[in-house]
């Protein structure tokens, strides 16, 4: 992988705490290197689909966990 030779904005701390182990920082390179302007803000709006689909999932990662379902966890 390349490494832009623009400058790439820095992640807002609040999406850098949402990540933190959570997301592969090589993905996360391979976003930047899309956009690396972050004219389009397409890390933004990854981060916020992924953060829309975590809200809709929690209830079942609960469920599935206080059922000792480690299948679906």
């Amino acid at each position: 992988m390349t490494t832009p030779s623009t400058p790439v904005p820095a992640m807002p701390a609040a999406a850098a705490t949402l990540v933190s182990g959570v997301v592969d920082p090589g993905a996360l390179a391979a976003l930047r290197v899309l956009d690396p302007g972050g004219k389009a803000r397409l890390l933004e709006r990854v981060l916020a689909a992924f953060e829309t689909s975590l809200a809709r999932l929690q209830p079942q990662l609960v469920a599935a966990r206080r059922d000792g379902d480690a299948e679906t966890v």
